[in-house]
């Protein structure tokens, strides 16, 4: 009488480096957002003396994008390194908020750069060189979260890699 058998190999799901891994990929991927938010950002931004565009500078040069320094001539001064000192930013930049939310924060303490970017000063008499709303932030965040709907996990591995 014919007899039968199967054997297999157990194989175990290895959860701690599938973690690891996602966390790691998750933290890449919001330091890429945050670079699109800030390619999407910078150029919306007319440099007059440069402190707006200059309090976005720590971000930039921590991201490595390249952020105008040199303020139109016709300025009274060059602010962008007091625009430095007025960043807001989470530290470290990329939070871990919990086991799977990652977040990052950036603003501006410039004042002008606040009001211009959100309303529009042609209405309280105000004549700039450029029109306002600028909308940097609401474009960045839009082009943020574009990239990140699009993008999800992108290139992360199959499930099936982790199984050991």
């Amino acid at each position: 009488m014919p007899k039968l058998a199967i054997s297999y190999q157990e194989r175990r799901f290895n959860l701690d480096k599938l973690t690891q891994h996602m966390e790691e990929h998750a933290r890449a991927t919001m330091r890429e957002a945050a670079r699109v938010f800030l390619r999407t950002v910078i150029p919306l931004i007319p440099v007059w003396t440069g402190e707006a565009v200059g309090s976005l500078a720590p971000v930039a040069a921590e991201l490595h994008v390249a952020i105008p320094s040199t303020p139109n001539p016709d300025a009274p001064y060059n602010g962008f390194n007091l625009g430095w000192t007025q960043t807001i930013r989470s530290e470290p930049f990329i939070i871990k908020e919990g086991p799977n939310k990652f977040s990052f924060t950036i603003g501006s303490a410039v004042p002008h750069f606040n009001i211009n970017d959100r309303f529009d000063v042609s209405r309280w008499g105000f004549k700039l060189r450029n029109p306002t709303p600028w909308n940097a932030f609401q474009t960045g965040t839009d082009a943020m979260s574009e990239y990140l709907k699009n993008r999800g996990l992108g290139d992360f591995p199959s499930i099936l890699d982790y199984f050991e």
